[in-house]
């Protein structure tokens, strides 16, 4: 079981990915925008931030151990 960071955690490949690792014992975090933490699987935790100001997010990613970034 790992932690893991993803971003772009709402998006065609985050809704697809995202509940298969929670499934397999994951736990997951995902970089989301504001209003959009309802669109996560549950059981992902929600971090609202700007993908392209690292300044919004980059401290929630510790302590994960894989980034998945998914953002286009």
């Amino acid at each position: 079981m790992s932690n893991v960071f993803a971003t772009g955690g709402t998006g065609y490949l985050g809704r697809a990915l995202i509940p298969a690792l929670l499934k397999r014992g994951h736990h997951v975090k995902a970089l989301v925008r504001a209003g959009s933490e309802g669109k996560l699987a549950p059981g992902c935790s929600s971090v609202v931030g700007n993908p392209i100001d690292a300044d919004s997010y980059t401290q929630q990613v510790a302590p994960s151990d894989t980034l998945v970034q998914l953002v286009g």
